[in-house]
């Protein structure tokens, strides 16, 4: 046999030229490589995104205790007192007259990106800027209004109640020594905006409400938030009220659990940790309008007591 050098043939005896070489992949293997690598993308995608998503949730957990260990530093300097939940509840409030207690803590933490939870994907995207020569706008207005869509929301009621004698809204910050056992008692926990058909919108929620109030006594129940004869309609709550059943298997009063069925956490000690959502309503005895009974405080989260 003769080889051709220009048309890569080999003539055989009978003159008619044989290819001896092959390339590329015929129909059906390609088939069965295209089907082999869907096959391995259903088995791995799944597990990249439940990896993805704890490594979110690991992040997330990092973030709140770091912002429980702020608090803590902001308390030190201020007499071990709990910070305001705003400044200011006047009808006139405005980003220059008024500071909520995100705007308080950030000194402490220094990086605003840890009260924004990385699996909340409802607020206004890209997050805000703060330094007016880097973005235009009112810089100040926008960090006002993005303090109060932090994804960790602050048990005020409890730790730095808001309450109208009469004269209008009135803070009374309360101190670290007050609590009787800080490692028990809810600081911080997950939180929406609002809720709407068992979804989140809006972002965070930077303040969350307590499911009860009064905790059942042999005489008359006592009031937990230590204010005796005072009406609930006197205490602040920004319409963060609970019913007496949960829509959808959501708590009510702010919360929601960006992580499945489970709540991330800040007690008083500054320990973070991550509680089913039933743990919120131990020992209470959940209706609206705080008419149910605290029956065990000691199961109870929210109280100081």
């Amino acid at each position: 046999m003769v080889k051709s050098e220009r048309s890569g043939f080999t003539k055989s005896c009978g003159g008619r030229p044989t290819n001896l070489t092959k390339s590329g992949f015929t129909l059906v293997e390609m088939i069965v490589v295209v089907a082999i690598v869907a096959i391995l993308a259903a088995l791995l995608v799944p597990t990249l995104a439940s990896a993805k998503r704890e490594a979110h949730h690991v992040a997330w957990a990092e973030s709140a205790r770091q912002v429980g260990v702020g608090i803590n530093l902001y308390q030190a300097d201020y007499d071990d007192t709990y910070m305001l939940a705003r400044q200011s509840f006047a009808h006139d409030a405005s980003p220059q007259t008024d500071r909520t207690w995100v705007q308080g803590v950030l000194p402490y933490v220094e990086e605003f990106n840890l009260f924004l939870c990385p699996v909340d994907m409802t607020r206004e995207r890209p997050a805000v800027s703060f330094d007016p020569d880097l973005t235009g706008g009112d810089s100040v207005t926008r960090y006002y209004q993005a303090s109060q869509r932090s994804n960790l929301g602050y048990n005020f009621t409890y730790l730095s109640p808001v309450v109208d004698q009469g004269k209008g809204w009135t803070n009374f910050p309360r101190q670290g020594g007050q609590i009787s056992v800080p490692s028990d008692t809810l600081m911080l926990a997950d939180s929406a905006w609002e809720i709407k058909n068992g979804k989140p919108t809006g972002g965070g929620n930077y303040l969350i409400v307590p499911p009860c109030r009064y905790a059942a006594a042999e005489n008359k129940p006592r009031d937990s938030f230590g204010f005796e004869g005072t009406p609930n309609e006197q205490f602040f709550t920004g319409g963060r009220e609970w019913g007496s059943g949960s829509a959808n298997g959501l708590p009510g009063g702010g919360l929601y659990p960006w992580f499945e069925t489970n709540v991330t956490t800040v007690y008083a000690d500054g320990r973070m940790a991550r509680v089913p959502i039933a743990r919120l309503t131990h020992g209470c005895q959940v209706q609206s309008d705080w008419q149910g009974l605290i029956l065990n405080p000691q199961d109870y989260l929210w109280d100081t007591q």
